[in-house]
């Protein structure tokens, strides 16, 4: 996994995808896609997924939740949500956790950005 699908529906879900061809799996009927990015993962991540191959769709999971727990004004992480995951990661590099807890956020910004820019169209 090099890449992420982060998809916003017309019925205000967002969507984080390990591929963008599991996308569709995802959607509910007559619910369409209206804003999509692909961001690349850090580096050290496709090494610690060969590692742990079973982690890959828990973390496209908890990846989901960290970018939903930084884009809702509001909501606060709970720390124990995802807790396994994040040890394996803090004990595969901390550095690595580190990029990957920023790009969610940086995510969690476009995210934002496109919600109150749009938020009178979606309602």
């Amino acid at each position: 996994m090099k890449k992420i699908h982060i998809a916003i529906t017309d019925k205000k879900k967002v969507i984080c995808v390990p591929r963008p061809s599991a996308l569709p799996e995802l959607l509910e009927v007559k619910e369409n896609v209206i804003e999509d990015w692909f961001y690349s993962l850090p580096k050290g991540l496709e090494s610690f997924l060969l590692q742990n191959p079973e982690e890959q769709n828990y973390f496209a999971k908890a990846f989901g939740y960290w970018v939903l727990c930084k884009s809702i004004p509001g909501m606060v992480e709970n720390q124990n949500q995802y807790g396994m995951l994040k040890r394996k990661l803090s004990k595969f590099s901390k550095k690595l956790f580190r990029a990957i807890k920023n790009l969610a956020a940086r995510i969690a910004l476009q995210v934002q950005k496109f919600y109150f820019s749009h938020r009178f169209a979606l309602n």
